[in-house]
């Protein structure tokens, strides 16, 4: 098992992640950012929350900005050649913790 962080408020962390890397919310709620993997590319997508018990998977190699919401949270990087590992869920080609969204911005239509 990998190490817990810890992750004060009012204290951004900046962590780069490795294609297939999950970061796993373990207590509190998480402010997550990303940058785009294009060549330096930088898009804003709104930021997403990632609540105790919630995944997020990146789907690039790409760099994360990491908030805790109102309170300390906790956190655990989980590599992506263990994500790999882990109980599919039944019928959703998904593994456990499940994802909350994809890295990749939305695209206008």
């Amino acid at each position: 098992m990998y190490p817990e962080r810890s992750l004060p408020p009012d204290q951004p962390l900046s962590l780069h992640l490795a294609a297939g890397d999950e970061l796993v919310c373990t207590a509190g709620m998480l402010r997550l950012t990303t940058t785009g993997p294009w060549l330096g590319e930088a898009w804003a997508p709104p930021a997403q929350q990632l609540p105790t018990g919630q995944a997020w998977r990146a789907c690039a190699d790409l760099w994360v900005r990491l908030e805790s919401v109102r309170q300390a949270s906790r956190f655990r990087l989980v590599p992506a050649q263990l994500t790999t590992q882990l109980p599919e869920k039944a019928g959703t080609g998904r593994h456990e913790p499940e994802s909350l969204a994809s890295c990749r911005p939305a695209r206008a239509a």
